[in-house]
C-alpha cells in the first residue's frame, strides 16, 4: 500500500476541524434527543452510533425514556434541570451530523485507469444529514432525517411516525412512513461504528464483490409492527415494505418485502434471529464485450427488471449476537441471502438467466473502550458466494465462486461526547474473483488508510 504524502494545504482543514471539535462544549452541542433529556449521549451508546440496551429500549418505547410516556406529566420535566420539554434546549428538535471520511493512501488502479471502488478517497462519501425526532403525544413520536445536497427531489433517508405501548407496556407498537427494514436487530447495519458497511451484509465495494440480493439491510417504504411485552427479555418485529428501495426510487422499482425477527436480551447478552423475504424489479444485468455479466441498480443495461411485475426473489437469514460489558463488547453476525430472478430478453432478442444465486456473510468485532474518550476496534468479514450456472441464448457456463472479505482495525478519540476522530486501517482479503471488473480483468487488493470524522449537532 502507498501511502500518499499529503500537503499542509490538504491538513489544514482537518486540523482546524480536530481544534474546533476539542473545544466545543458539549453541553451546547448534543443532538435531539440528548438536548431534550439533559442527559448525555453515553446514556442511549455504547460505541456511538451503537444503541447500548438503555438505547434499545428508549426506541421501542416510542423515543421516550423507559418506565416513562411523554404525555404524563413525569415524562415531560427534564430529570436534571427540572424544565418542561416544550420549552428551552428541548426547541428546536433538530439536530445535524457531519459524518465522512479522507483517504490517506492509493488503492491500485484497474485496467481503465479507475480504482475498484469508490474508497480511495472517502469511506461512505462525507455527508451532512438534517435530523428532526421527538413526541407529540403521549406514546407518539416522529422520526426524520433528510441527506442536504443536490437533489432532484425531496427524498428522506427516512420519515416515519411511531405509536408505542398499544394494549399496555411494550406489547405492541407500529411506525408508518419510510424506515430502515431491520433498526432493532441485534446488530443493526446502519449503525456501524467501523468506517465501511460489514462485509457480512453487502459484500466489498469492489464490482465483484457486491452482493446481488437485496438484504434486510436497507430503507423502503412500509409498515412495521413492533414490540417487547411488559418490557421483558423478548422483542419482536414484524415487516411489510412496498417495495425495493422506494424512497431512494431507484429504478422505479415495485414489488414487496415481508419479514419477521425475534429477539432476547438478557443481563449482557443480546441475540436476534430475522427472516426476510422480498421481492422486486430492481437489478439489471449488463453483458460487456467479454462476454462477463455484471449486475447494477440503476436500470440502465442489457437485461432489465419489470417494475410492474417484479421478477426477482430474495430471501434472507439473518442471526446478530451481541455480548457487552462497560469497558468492551463482542459481537459476531451470520447472514444467508439466497437471490433469483427469471429468465430476462433484451431489445434484441437475446435470453440471459442464472441458477439461484447463494451468499453466506460472517463478522466478528471486538471493541475496546480504556475510557471515555479513547476506543479501539477489530473487525474481520467476509461474504462468500458459491459456484453457480448462468445461461446466454441456452449456453450455459460456470461462474466461480467469490469471496469477497475485509480486516478494519480501527483507532478512536472522542473529544467531547457528540464528536469523534478515527483512523482506520483495512486489508482487503478477497479473492481474485471478487476482484474482477466488467471484463474480467483483476484489480488489485483495496487495502487503505482512512481518517474519519463524525459530529452531531
Amino acid at each position: 500500500m502507498r501511502i500518499i504524502a499529503l500537503k499542509a494545504v490538504r491538513i489544514f482543514p482537518f486540523a482546524a476541524l480536530f481544534v474546533i471539535l476539542w473545544y466545543i462544549p458539549s453541553a451546547q452541542a448534543v443532538p435531539t434527543f440528548s438536548k431534550k433529556y439533559s442527559a448525555p449521549c453515553t446514556l442511549c451508546h455504547s460505541s456511538w452510533p451503537k444503541l447500548n440496551y438503555v438505547g434499545f429500549q428508549f426506541m421501542i418505547n416510542g423515543f421516550q425514556l423507559p418506565d416513562s410516556q411523554d404525555g404524563s406529566k413525569a415524562g415531560k420535566v427534564s430529570p436534571t434541570f427540572d424544565i418542561n420539554l416544550d420549552t428551552g434546549d428541548a426547541n428546536p428538535p433538530f439536530s445535524l451530523r457531519f459524518d465522512g471520511g479522507l483517504g490517506l493512501s492509493n488503492t491500485p488502479e484497474g485496467p481503465g485507469g479507475q480504482e475498484a471502488t469508490g474508497i480511495g478517497c472517502c469511506t461512505n462519501g462525507s455527508t451532512v444529514e438534517l435530523y428532526a425526532a421527538g413526541t407529540v403525544a403521549r406514546n407518539a413520536g416522529y422520526y426524520l432525517s433528510y441527506p442536504l445536497g443536490d437533489q432532484e427531489a425531496f427524498q428522506p433517508e427516512q420519515a416515519f411516525i411511531r405509536f408505542a405501548n398499544i394494549f399496555g407496556p411494550g406489547y405492541m407498537g407500529f411506525d408508518l412512513g419510510i424506515f430502515r427494514t431491520s433498526g432493532f436487530d441485534a446488530i443493526v447495519p446502519h449503525r456501524e461504528w467501523f468506517g465501511d458497511p460489514n462485509p457480512a451484509y453487502y459484500g466489498t465495494s469492489s464490482l465483484g464483490g457486491r452482493d446481488k440480493g437485496v438484504t434486510s439491510a436497507y430503507v423502503d417504504t412500509g409498515i412495521r409492527l413492533f414490540g417487547n411485552p411488559n418490557y421483558g427479555i423478548f422483542s419482536y418485529d414484524v415487516v411489510y415494505v412496498t417495495g425495493a428501495r422506494t424512497s431512494q426510487a431507484r429504478n422505479n422499482a415495485g414489488g414487496s418485502g415481508f419479514g419477521a425477527m425475534g429477539r432476547m436480551d438478557y443481563t449482557n447478552y443480546s441475540a436476534s434471529l430475522r427472516v426476510w423475504n422480498a421481492e422486486t424489479g430492481e437489478v439489471t444485468f449488463n453483458r460487456s464485450s467479454g462476454g462477463f455479466f455484471t449486475s447494477n441498480m440503476d436500470g440502465d443495461g442489457d437485461f432489465t427488471g419489470n417494475p410492474v411485475s417484479p421478477d426477482e426473489k430474495t430471501m434472507d437469514v439473518i442471526f446478530s449476537f451481541k455480548y457487552e460489558r462497560e469497558k468492551w463488547q463482542l459481537e459476531f453476525v451470520y447472514d444467508k441471502n439466497t437471490f433469483g430472478f427469471d429468465q430476462r430478453t433484451d431489445l434484441l432478442g437475446n435470453t440471459y438467466s442464472s441458477e439461484t444465486i447463494t451468499r453466506n456473510g460472517y463478522s466478528a468485532a471486538a471493541i475496546f473502550r480504556p475510557n471515555s474518550t479513547v476506543a479501539l476496534g477489530v473487525r474481520y468479514g467476509t461474504s462468500k458466494v458459491g459456484a453457480y450456472v448462468e445461461s446466454y441464448n441456452g449456453t450455459t457456463s460456470t461462474v466461480p465462486e467469490s469471496s469477497a472479505g475485509q480486516l478494519d482495525f480501527k483507532f478512536e478519540i472522542m473529544p467531547v461526547q457528540n464528536a469523534r476522530l478515527g483512523l482506520q486501517l483495512s486489508f482487503d482479503i478477497s479473492n481474485q474473483q471478487a476482484r474482477l471488473d466488467e471484463d474480467g480483468n483483476k484489480y488489485g487488493l483495496q487495502n487503505k488508510l482512512v481518517l474519519l470524522w463524525d459530529w452531531a449537532i
